[in-house]
């Protein structure tokens, strides 16, 4: 027994050697090598939504600029039912910024607003050479340019119809065009709450302009006299509740509080250094180029243009590409763990993005002027005192830009 038990022993352990120097199993060999890398975490981004037929910005957009009073407005609403839904989150995607551009537009030609190009171009340049925030920032002094203009003209159109002093010519028609107004001044404010919309709020220069006009609207005031005056039961203000273009575009600005930058450095990031395939980049950054398989189709269609044409579709984002040794030497200043750009001088940021910085910097004269009661009466455009809903966000804005 003994000498058989050694026996079966001896053949077990063969039989184990000849298991091992045998090729192994396939089917186990191929599943291992089959296994590839965790993909990346993708975000969730619903660039469409039943309220808009699940039209794509392009179509959104076109239906924006129609002349057809009656597709505008079902835009508008369909925008700020889309906008309004807390489930759905909706996100621009790509091309986002045809929307909003349409949306700018919209909002010019309600106020009656023309841009006049070549107007101070020379001393808009000139303003470039210096934009460093000071205390006379906050002054409207300050302002030049096309953001001078815009003030004078918003303070004009949006101010109280009551104020004694104001022109009424010059107001806008608080039945129909307060309501466009007012409307698309919620819509921006609803996709602020959408964190994949932010860079298109704020990077789009049109917008941070229309949401500095809005500071000045003073319609929510129907009474008669000053701050200090007795009201009757008649003459209470009409919406002395937080339901107005003021309150709204404040609202959306303390939204938009982690990306406004006074310097404009963080913007110039992005212009710079910006530049990928990806979805998180192409649906939540503005003036993004198509996909690859897109752009390949495009270029053949644009093999045939001028080099003038060329040069104008350039893309905006990943300009180190084109600089050369310039781009590699912005590289080596960018610290990515801090996301901060050291040793470069203002003058290349501002050379670039000179007009946005002056537009950001126009955002904290309109705010003064909300807290401010006396240069409301001063400026002669709309009755005085503080409205107490727009004055609780100004300082809820403070606090978050800080």
């Amino acid at each position: 027994r003994t000498m058989d038990a050694a026996k079966g022993i001896g053949r077990t352990k063969q039989k184990r050697k000849a298991t091992k120097d045998a090729a192994p199993d396939k089917k186990r060999r191929t599943t291992r090598a089959s296994r590839a890398p965790v993909a990346p975490p993708s975000i969730d981004l619903n660039t469409t939504h039943a309220a808009l037929n699940n039209f794509d910005a392009t179509t959104i957009a076109s239906i924006l600029l129609s002349d057809n009073p009656d597709q505008v407005a079902s835009a508008l609403n369909a925008l700020l039912r889309a906008s309004a839904d807390v489930d759905v989150n909706y996100c621009l995607g790509f091309g986002g910024e045809k929307i909003l551009n349409a949306l700018v537009r919209l909002f010019d030609e309600t106020v009656g607003w023309e841009e006049e190009d070549g107007v101070d171009g020379g001393d808009e340049e000139h303003n470039n050479n210096n934009l460093e925030p000071t205390v006379k920032t906050w002054d409207a002094v300050s302002l030049s340019g096309k953001n001078k203009r815009w003030r004078i003209f918003c303070r004009d159109k949006l101010a109280s119809p009551l104020a004694s002093s104001s022109d009424p010519t010059k107001l806008i028609d608080p039945e129909t065009d307060t309501k466009i107004l007012d409307m698309i001044v919620a819509i921006l404010r609803n996709m602020s709450y959408v964190a994949q919309n932010l860079r298109f709020l704020y990077q789009i220069e049109g917008v941070v302009r229309v949401l500095t006009g809005a500071l000045y609207y003073r319609g929510y005031s129907v009474g008669g006299g000053g701050a200090g005056d007795e009201k009757s039961g008649e003459d209470v203000p009409s919406s002395s509740h937080q339901s107005n273009m003021c309150v709204h575009s404040i609202q959306t600005l303390i939204n938009m509080a982690p990306l406004i930058d006074v310097t404009g450095r963080q913007l110039f990031i992005d212009r710079v250094f910006l530049e990928s395939d990806a979805k998180e980049v192409l649906c939540t950054v503005p003036d993004q180029r198509p996909p690859s398989n897109e752009a390949e189709g495009a270029a053949a269609t644009a093999a045939s243009t001028s080099t003038p044409d060329k040069k104008k579709g350039r893309p905006k984002y990943g300009l180190s590409s084109f600089l050369g040794f310039g781009g590699m030497h912005l590289a080596k200043q960018y610290d990515t763990k801090a996301e901060t750009l050291e040793n470069i001088p203002n003058s290349v940021v501002w050379g670039l993005l000179g007009s946005h910085v002056r537009s950001v910097l126009a955002i904290f004269p309109a705010l003064l002027a909300i807290l401010d009661p006396n240069d409301i009466t001063a400026m002669s455009t709309s009755a005085s005192g503080w409205h107490r809903p727009s004055a609780q966000a100004a300082l809820e804005f403070f606090v978050c830009i800080d």
